[in-house]
């Protein structure tokens, strides 16, 4: 049984807590530990595939949180996790999460949490629908997704801002052959908050 601690805060379909572990599929492991005086996520980055489960296991011998920072337009808190504690989230949308330890984050205690997008097919011939998927379910409240592309030999630029459905299609018609890159973030209307861009995703028009 995983602890959740009052303060995890769920936001709609965006991000779900998940409290027992017969609901963990495709988890990715990430300690929150200390040695010699030092104190880290390891991993420091990881990679979770929208819908997938980040598990944070305090290692160490001291109590640490994992939290996310106050830039970010979706929350999550653990509380205090003494050691062998434990903490789980659902990342269900593209982006770039940060977060960190509150007990330990002046001693460079942080983290990166990220998601990126889902590209089908990953190619095609000039006038094939690719499906560019942002998210597991459409946003919800104030939240949005961003999503910019890059052609090729071009440069990232806005291809769908302020979109709350879940994916988004790529005509191709017409369009050079290459490889096309699109990345995402969360984005909240209400406060400005947003994640980082996600790492990018290619498709290849032939």
């Amino acid at each position: 049984m995983l602890r959740i601690a009052r303060r995890a805060v769920p936001l709609g379909l965006l991000l779900v807590v998940l409290t027992q572990s017969s609901a963990l599929a495709a988890t990715v492991n990430i300690q929150a530990t200390n040695s010699g005086g030092t104190f880290f996520f390891s991993p420091k980055s990881a990679n979770v595939q929208q819908g997938s489960t980040a598990l944070w296991t305090n290692t160490g011998t001291v109590n640490h949180t994992t939290t996310a920072d106050t830039t970010m337009p979706v929350a999550w808190d653990s509380g205090t996790l003494a050691p062998g504690g434990t903490f789980s989230f659902v990342f269900t949308a593209a982006g770039k999460y940060t977060y960190h330890c509150n007990f330990h984050v002046g001693f460079g205690m942080v983290g990166t949490i990220s998601v990126p997008v889902r590209a089908t097919p990953p190619s095609g011939p000039a006038g094939t629908m690719f499906t560019i998927t942002v998210a597991t379910a459409n946003a919800t409240g104030t939240l949005v997704y961003d999503i910019q592309m890059k052609v090729p030999g071009g440069t990232f630029r806005p291809w769908m801002t302020g979109i709350t459905a879940k994916s988004a299609v790529f005509n191709s018609t017409g369009m050079a052959t290459g490889t096309y890159q699109f990345r995402a973030l969360v984005r909240d209307t209400a406060t400005a908050k947003k994640t980082q861009f996600s790492a990018p995703r290619s498709i290849s028009v032939t």
